[in-house]
């Protein structure tokens, strides 16, 4: 059951969240710089192995938000990993792949669209355009970054958090709050994008209330994700010529 957190959490799951909701986030605050630096250098060499070191590391992160499970304190099914066999189940499921299809093809619609690259350069930081795809091979490569994003975001920040969160400020507050610590761990990206990220984050939320199961919602972050790296792709691999 969604949000069936104890009602004093166990040492563990406290030390959990605050790696989340405050190691994290404070790192990727405290370190911004120093990692829009690192993206931007990054090239053809490094960015296909930094995807799979980040894939590990955002794993490494989702298993810490199942760590209650190991350990006894929750249910799979508590954390959203289950498939139940109801209709809302299979709507949300029908849900992302309605929203995949809707979102690849205002990808390649605006991928086509007159003056994209004018248009993309300025909505798109430097580091982003540096650290994504910038042809085919490493956009396949770019595949075990979305996967564990999806995993391992979804689980920590979707999974945990609402169940963790949910005893003290309700379902709906948890949700908000799991997005709200979301967007704080993505705020290197810059205030703009960190809003985005929250309002993702709200979206990812409700698609696991409605559906009752994190699944959907991983599926769905994985799938954003790798759009996203064909709409930089789209723009990458003609030459990075910058309009201004």
């Amino acid at each position: 059951m969604i949000g069936a957190g104890a009602s004093f959490p166990p040492l563990s799951a406290v030390i959990v969240f605050v790696i989340a909701a405050l190691a994290v986030p404070l790192t990727a605050y405290l370190q911004r710089e120093r990692v829009r630096e690192m993206l931007s250098a990054l090239d053809e060499h490094t960015r296909p192995p930094f995807y799979r070191h980040q894939a590990i590391l955002l794993l490494i992160l989702g298993g810490l938000g199942l760590l209650p499970v190991f350990l006894g304190h929750a249910r799979p099914e508590d954390l959203g990993y289950s498939a139940p066999a109801s209709a809302r189940f299979f709507i949300a499921c029908g849900l992302v792949a309605g929203v995949w299809l809707a979102l690849r093809r205002a990808v390649d619609r605006f991928a086509a669209s007159p003056g994209f690259e004018r248009a993309f350069v300025r909505i798109a930081p430097e580091h982003l355009r540096a650290m994504t795809p910038h042809n085919e091979s490493e956009q396949k490569s770019w595949m075990n970054l979305c996967l564990g994003a999806g995993l391992g975001e979804e689980t920590l920040y979707r999974g945990f958090m609402i169940w963790f969160l949910t005893p003290f400020v309700g379902v709906f507050g948890a949700v908000a709050g799991g997005a709200a610590f979301f967007a704080m761990a993505h705020g290197y990206q810059g205030t703009r994008f960190a809003g985005i990220v929250f309002l993702a984050g709200l979206a990812f939320g409700a698609l696991y209330l409605f559906g009752a199961s994190l699944l959907p919602v991983i599926a769905l972050h994985a799938l954003y994700d790798w759009e996203m790296g064909r709409l930089y792709l789209a723009y990458n691999r003609r030459g990075n010529q910058e309009v201004t």
